[in-house]
């Protein structure tokens, strides 16, 4: 039974093709046949007693009558020699994706015919085209040990900073061997999902409504917990909807995890954590000049004006370096300015640009209602000295100076250069550790 459950062989193809192998034109064994055109000797249906009883959905019936004939020693036989025409679309969603209580009875029942059905090779793919290499990664038919948890990572939102950290998380663990970690896309078939076996699906965002199905179709035959990324790259900050078949929501923000918690939502705050090598890498030789960072698009507007009177006060005694998108009238009082997309950026790659002091400017304001601490650790970890607002979503345990949105205090930390310095004993914390695993990582995950 290829397919997202059933499908018929050569299904659309013209009545002369090939097909792989020259499959459309050989005889061959199949776990189940159409009841569209079927032929029965009479002495195998005595046997078997007829039409399976329990059942009146006409494509369980057909699946469970080719499987008790099977059961009973006959061969079930597909010919290239019977052509029907009809106008009877796939099968697959229908019979995976279904309501029907005899249709999820009967995945339930006979699940391996829909994931390792024996008349089908493990090995090619369970989407069209079928009959070829399935080109899922080698790991998804990997054995692993018990002490590992089998985790899928779906990519289903924005390719953005917030998936990035989620992948980034998964990954650690996976290179600790803590976790078998698989990688899909959002397009994956319920057989699919049940062949990758894994006992968590993680989501990089909320699942629309023909995901969701598949999961819950998939969660009937085998029991999974899907956990699913709540935030947003974008400037909507309503949040996602209810899904019934999400377990729980996961967010880095506490003004998300109070949200949530507030619409009976279950949901779980993430720590920030930095890959080791995060951390540890050694801070080039500070340049003769203070150098100070300034990322402007994380600014809103009124963040920006306010920054552009700071940038100017200064610029005189300090060498001012904007990372990514810029307004043009700061270009005159600026020493560089670096590209950079938004997404992620790497200890490393703020290392490279030989920072002295990062400023990381917020209002209080719905612009920045949901947005974390995540950046303020990477600078302070990238060894430059951090000089933040004093908002909540900035305050950490981390010895950073927070100010409030006053323009002279914000001159005078940044001319006097008195400002504390982060210790890799006070990143410890923010720091990955495979033998200090965080309690609620290991409940998540492992």
């Amino acid at each position: 039974m290829p397919g997202a459950g059933w499908d018929t062989q050569g299904r659309g193809e013209p009545w002369q093709a090939e097909g792989y192998l020259s499959r459309y034109q050989c005889e061959q064994n199949y776990s189940a046949l159409s009841g569209n055109c079927l032929l029965i000797r009479r002495e195998a249906w005595q046997r078997v007693e007829g039409l399976p009883a329990g059942y009146d959905d006409a494509h369980a019936i057909d699946i469970m009558a080719s499987l008790t004939l099977s059961a009973s020693g006959y061969l079930t036989v597909w010919t290239p020699f019977s052509v029907v025409a009809s106008d009877n679309a796939r099968l697959c969603e229908q019979v995976c994706v279904s309501g029907n209580a005899q249709r999820q009875a009967l995945m339930a029942s006979v699940p391996r015919y829909f994931t390792d059905d024996p008349a089908y090779n493990r090995h090619c793919d369970l989407q069209d085209p079928l009959f070829v290499t399935d080109l899922a990664p080698a790991n998804w038919l990997a054995s692993f040990s018990p002490a590992q948890s089998c985790v899928l990572l779906i990519n289903n939102g924005e390719a953005g900073e917030y998936t990035q950290r989620m992948t980034c998380l998964l990954q650690m663990l996976a290179k600790d061997g803590t976790i078998l970690l698989k990688h899909a896309s959002p397009t994956l078939s319920v057989p699919e999902i049940l062949r990758a076996a894994p006992g968590t699906v993680v989501l990089t965002g909320a699942p629309d409504a023909v995901l969701s199905g598949r999961l819950a179709a998939a969660n009937s035959v085998s029991a999974l917990r899907v956990l699913a990324l709540a935030e947003s790259d974008g400037a909507v900050n309503n949040g996602p909807s209810p899904d019934a078949v999400v377990s729980q929501w996961l967010t880095w923000s506490a003004e998300r995890e109070i949200q949530l918690a507030k619409r009976k939502m279950p949901v779980a705050r993430l720590p920030v954590l930095l890959a080791r090598e995060e951390a540890t890498e050694a801070m080039p030789a500070p340049a003769e000049r203070r150098r100070v960072l300034c990322i402007p698009g994380t600014l809103s507007e009124k963040e920006r004006e306010f920054m552009g009177r700071i940038i100017a006060a200064t610029r005189q005694n300090l060498d001012w370096v904007l990372l990514g998108s810029w307004p043009k009238a700061w270009l005159p009082l600026v020493a560089e300015t670096v590209r950079w997309q938004n997404g992620g950026i790497s200890s490393g790659q703020l290392r490279a640009l030989r920072i002295h002091t990062a400023v990381l400017f917020r209002q209080n304001s719905d612009h920045n209602r949901f947005k974390d601490d995540y950046l303020a650790v990477q600078l302070a970890a990238s060894g430059c000295v951090v000089i933040a607002s004093d908002v909540p979503s900035l305050r950490n345990d981390l010895p950073i100076l927070r100010l409030k949105a006053d323009p002279q205090q914000w001159q005078q930390a940044l001319l006097s250069g008195l400002t504390p310095e982060v210790s890799a004993t006070d990143l410890q914390p923010y720091v990955w550790n495979p033998h200090s695993v965080p309690a609620l990582i290991q409940s998540l995950f492992m």
